[in-house]
Formats: structure tokens, sequence, C-alpha cells
């Protein structure tokens, strides 16, 4: 597996700090990297590029956007966004858990993350009682929605 570094300054929120450092990772087979090591070796150099945590989006409607989740993530990496919460409610009140489903694998395709919220409180209490939910003309029931398994992410 080969190792690439780089050296940059590195933004550390959770210590509000800049630093220069060394970090060095693995490349895997599927484009992503696995970070192996990070050495300071001092105060922040403004010769130095400048290096940062990725962004994750908290709330977002993708399908609001009028894209493919493939060609959001396409996007939003540009500005420094890897991966999103997405609240999937629009497509399902247009074609219910099939529309959630397509969304699913469309996400799949990118090595961006995406993540389904989770349902409304008022949605999930009717869902755990065994209660098929009316959305907009579609019927959601609890066998569907137990199916995309999305209560574990």
């Amino acid at each position: 597996m080969p190792v690439n570094e780089i050296k940059a300054n590195l933004l550390d929120f959770s210590q509000q700090t800049i630093f220069s450092a060394v970090v060095s990772w693995h490349q895997e087979e599927n484009l992503q990297g696995i970070i192996k090591e990070i050495i300071p070796i001092g105060n922040e150099n403004p010769a130095l590029d400048y290096l940062l945590p990725g962004f994750i989006d908290a709330h977002v409607h993708i399908e609001s956007s009028m894209m493919l989740p493939g060609e959001f993530a396409r996007l939003a990496v540009k500005h420094g966004t890897i991966a999103a919460i997405s609240d999937p409610h629009e497509i399902a009140n247009v074609m219910g858990i099939k529309g959630i489903e397509f969304m699913l694998a469309n996400s799949e395709k990118t090595p961006f993350h995406v993540f389904l919220e989770r349902l409304p409180v008022c949605l999930l209490h009717l869902l755990k009682q065994r209660v098929p939910v009316l959305l907009m003309k579609i019927l959601i029931r609890c066998s569907q929605v137990e199916k995309l398994n999305i209560f574990q992410k």
C-alpha cells in the first residue's frame, strides 16, 4: 500500500490551534485514504498550505438541490464538505420508499458519505406502533422502513 505525505499547516479545531505538521496516509484502492501519522513540526508556517478537516453538512435536502446525490457530492466536495445528513422527506412525499431507496443507491456510487436523518418523532412513534403512515398520498409501511435499515446510521 503506497504511503503519501504532505507538509502543511494543520487546523486543529478541538484545540483551537494551527501548527505545521507532516501528515502521511495510506492510499486505498477505492481512492480514499487512511491517515497513518500526524507529526507536528512547529508553529504555523505562512509559507505552507493549510489542511482542514472535512466539513459535514448537518441538515440538507439533497433532492431540493435538483441534483442526484452523486452530482450534489461532486460539487459539495469542492467546497470542503465530505458528508451530509440528508432529510429525505421530500422524495418520500413524492415517491415513497422507492424514492428513498433510489437516493441511497445513487449516493453509494461516490466516496461522499450520505447519512439519512432519523424520521420525525411523530412518524417514528406511529411506525413503532406498527401503524402504516400516509404521507402525501404515499403509503409507507413499517416493514418498508425497517428494510431501509436507516435507524443504525
